[in-house]
């Protein structure tokens, strides 16, 4: 029973003077003022503070790393916010809320125009589905420019970009001057032999509200339509 009871209290004693950073002996009276346990006063066992002395306060190499990991979170987390923060003032500086009834520009993609075709279409906010997001996609017109572009004069009917895109090439604007011009590229001959771009006549014929066509494939000639606005 003696022995027993000896056993057990050096076990106790030894596990007390251990240092909780590196696990090697410690005989001294430094404690990790976090956990509470014996560690060695000097690096890389435990930091020391300003305090000097035998029985200084110090940090173990364990409290040092998770309060280490603990502050670089924070950061982290303060650095995010302030960057979400600086996301949204650009937004509301750069996209507009938009409204019902503001004239806005949309850009059509490359594979619904030609070349020759208005990369933008005009079109009119009908109505407003989700005020949460917004978007670069449109861009707000003056409304100034746009005075023949009302709700009112819409018909509400649903087409796709390609339909959008032509039917926006043959519109007169309100303030601008509309120009379409023909640039025949090649003609057919009956022995198939192509002629030069600048031997060809131009055909364009104009009509009085503003749209245009061709006359050159009566003759075999393949044009290219091109927009100016002026």
């Amino acid at each position: 029973m003696g022995t027993g009871v000896g056993s057990t209290s050096t076990s106790t004693e030894n596990a007390q003077t251990e240092c909780v950073s590196c696990g090697k002996p410690y005989s001294g009276s430094h404690k990790c003022h976090k956990c509470n346990k014996l560690c060695h006063a000097i690096p890389p066992c435990s930091t020391p503070h300003s305090e000097e002395g035998f029985s200084a306060s110090v940090t173990c190499h364990h409290c040092s790393k998770e309060a280490e990991t603990n502050s670089q979170q924070e950061a982290a987390k303060e650095n995010q916010m302030a960057q979400a923060d600086r996301m949204l003032q650009r937004s509301a500086r750069q996209l507009a809320p938009l409204k019902v009834g503001n004239s806005v520009m949309v850009p059509i993609p490359e594979v619904d125009r030609g070349r020759a075709e208005f990369p933008n279409v005009k079109g009119i906010v009908m109505e407003i589905l989700e005020e949460q997001l917004r978007t670069e996609e449109s861009s707000i017109c003056p409304q100034s420019e746009w005075k023949r572009l009302m709700i009112e004069n819409m018909d509400g009917n649903v087409s796709s970009s390609r339909m959008a895109i032509q039917s926006s090439m043959y519109q007169k604007f309100d303030g601008y001057k509309f120009f379409v011009s023909c640039m025949p590229s090649l003609v057919h001959s009956p022995d198939d032999k192509g002629l030069a771009m600048n031997d060809l006549p131009s055909k364009m014929q104009f009509v009085s509200n503003g749209e245009a066509y061709c006359n050159h494939g009566k003759d075999n000639i393949w044009c290219t339509l091109v927009a100016l606005i002026g």
